[in-house]
């Protein structure tokens, strides 16, 4: 058994029975494309069977480490080229494995190793290596790309090692050490909640570097613990200055904004919302007509008039999805002149809103219906207490009649 090995003399010290390098085995797959373990094994020669499992074993760990791929069954090898390379967000998971999410192939399961380099919401350069017992195609990180945050909040803990800070879900695979000094320069006791900034990234053999920017107060405190899942999760809670230009530059509808609507100003529409509520999203409107039928309508507010595709409010409420919400707080995903002004049904104000103009029969069934843009001015903000109470009781005056 021979083979034109550039690396064999390294690779006789550190095996007594050593096989061809990753080098060879690398330039030896690009000459066929495609090979299977026995096809390698027939390229080089090779009849051992301790040098056939070796080589085998190192086939595996080539594709754990990302320079090979392997398909089907028997196992087909071929090297990792660009085109392999995907991109996708970091998505962790409690117990310490992820996933790299990509939208359009299926999501690359990344073991606690990979989970080294990152943390929660990273975007990263990633290739399939292989395929576990679970279907699950695995991946091998190739480079980050941006981290999503540098700043975390988390709890000031002490080892053997030193002081470091244990963040929450879904980062608490990842604990970021700071120095004694810094420690005492903030007056940090351990088990505090305190802010970090990361100064230098993990890698697969260290963990993140970072410097305690700011001792929190005790854990029960309202804006701690709003704070703590604003910072963790990375949710938004600034707006782009693009954004608020935006919402701002907007004013109270006029004659040109209505152009196209219908008119339903003089429809009694009300909002019926919990006691809390400070936007107001829908209003209703029912009416009894001739023959037994009634006449629904169910208009929400317009917001896709203010929210055009592709402006700078559009990308802020992309990468909000949602409103958030909090005792006592809410994190939007409008400026707050839209989410509590113009995309608010407010009483006693024009606003923009799609309607459903429903037909439903005595018993109860839908007979017609049809869509469009309309312009309401909303009668009463109603509550549902009050509107139970009234139900209850048509004569009770605290509900307004409209």
């Amino acid at each position: 058994m021979s083979w034109n090995d550039p690396n064999a003399s390294s690779e006789a010290k550190r095996y007594d029975n050593p096989i061809p390098s990753r080098e060879l085995i690398l330039s030896t797959i690009n000459e066929h494309g495609e090979v299977t373990h026995q096809q390698l094994a027939k390229a080089f020669n090779i009849d051992d069977p301790d040098q056939f499992d070796a080589l085998g074993n190192r086939l595996k760990a080539m594709a754990r480490d990302g320079q090979v791929n392997r398909d089907g069954r028997p196992y087909r090898y071929r090297t990792v080229t660009k085109q392999d390379v995907v991109r996708g967000t970091v998505s962790a998971h409690p117990k310490g494995f992820g996933f790299v999410l990509l939208s359009d192939m299926p999501d690359l399961f990344l073991h606690e190793k990979q989970m080294r380099w990152v943390f929660n919401g990273d975007t990263v350069d990633a290739v399939g290596t292989s395929t576990d017992n679970r279907g699950r195609t695995e991946g091998r990180i190739v480079d980050v790309v941006e981290r999503r945050q540098n700043n975390f909040i988390g709890t000031l803990a002490r080892d053997e090692d030193g002081y470091c800070v244990e963040l929450g879900s879904p980062n608490n695979h990842q604990p970021i050490t700071v120095t004694e000094e810094n420690v005492q320069a903030m007056n940090a006791k351990q088990g505090s909640p305190v802010k970090v900034d990361v100064i230098d990234w993990p890698n697969q053999h260290e963990f993140a570097t970072g410097k305690i920017t700011e001792v929190l107060s005790d854990d029960n405190d309202r804006e701690l613990i709003i704070e703590t899942p604003l910072l963790n999760y990375d949710i938004p809670s600034d707006f782009s200055e693009a954004a608020l230009k935006q919402a701002n530059d907007y004013q109270e509808p006029t004659e040109k904004d209505l152009k196209g609507r219908k008119d339903l100003r003089d429809l009694p529409l009300v909002t019926i919302d919990g006691e809390d509520a400070r936007d107001f999203d829908d209003a209703v409107f029912a009416e009894k007509r001739s023959g037994g039928n009634y006449r629904v309508l169910v208009a929400i507010a317009d917001v896709s008039y203010y929210v055009t595709p592709n402006s700078p409010l559009d990308k802020d409420a992309y990468e909000r999805g949602t409103s958030v919400y909090f005792p006592h707080r809410v994190i939007p995903m409008l400026p707050e002149v839209l989410s509590n002004g113009l995309c608010s049904l407010n009483p006693d104000r024009d606003r923009l809103c799609m309607v459903a103009d429903i037909k439903i029969s005595r018993a109860g069934k839908v007979t017609g219906y049809e869509f469009y843009p309309a312009v309401m001015h909303s009668q009463a903000r109603l509550t549902y207490n009050q509107v139970n109470a009234y139900l209850e009781n048509p004569e009770d005056k605290s509900v307004p009649n409209g």
